[in-house]
């Protein structure tokens, strides 16, 4: 049976797709704000930099899972659960117009 509190390899070539996936988001932008042109391919592949943002956050979310998977991570995951917990309820009025508003559109 694996030790689950040892370390876990690293996942470099993971990383360096986020960090791929954050600058998509910067040319993005770059685009959004008229920085840059869109002619080229440069500016097509910036027209959809959504598309980088779901792929980090995913990623993100895969790499915190492969780390701290079958860990027991103590008060620190209970802390930032109950953090969650006070936060959510106080933000839903605000939350539930906006989403009402995006389903018109």
């Amino acid at each position: 049976m694996r030790n689950l509190d040892a370390p876990r390899p690293r996942l470099p070539a993971l990383t360096s797709l986020r960090f791929f996936a954050a600058l998509h988001v910067v040319f993005f932008h770059f685009l959004a704000f008229k920085i840059a042109s869109s002619e080229g391919w440069l500016g097509q592949i910036s027209s959809i930099g959504y598309v980088g943002v779901s792929f980090f956050f995913v990623l993100s979310g895969f790499i915190l899972v492969y780390t701290y998977a079958g860990r027991d991570t103590g008060p620190a995951i209970s802390g930032v659960l109950a953090s969650l917990a006070f936060i959510r309820p106080s933000h839903s009025p605000y939350y539930s117009p906006a989403r009402f508003s995006f389903l018109l559109h």
